[in-house]
């Protein structure tokens, strides 16, 4: 298994971060888990960030939850979306 964790604020990240070697060297990887943890009450961001993943791991199975208060490297962050994905 191997888990790559991402923080972002603005949609424009998860482009960058897709496209990031890291996790294109897993997209042939059977199976996928996409987490994603996040203050957003906006029904769109969701969307938004599901359909951008989609588009690259067009197979993972994306689960996620609303939070207030998402916990990446030890810190508890505001206002902001973390997403770790898994491969297995």
């Amino acid at each position: 298994m191997k888990q790559l964790n991402f923080i972002i604020t603005e949609l424009d990240n998860i482009e960058k971060i897709l496209q990031s070697e890291d996790l294109r060297s897993n997209r042939e990887t059977k199976s996928q888990l996409v987490q994603i943890f996040s203050a957003h009450t906006d029904c769109n961001w969701y969307e938004s960030l599901g359909n951008s993943i989609k588009k690259v791991f067009p197979d993972a199975l994306i689960i996620g939850a609303s939070s207030v208060g998402e916990i990446y490297q030890g810190r508890i962050n505001i206002n902001t979306t973390v997403i770790l994905f898994s491969f297995f």
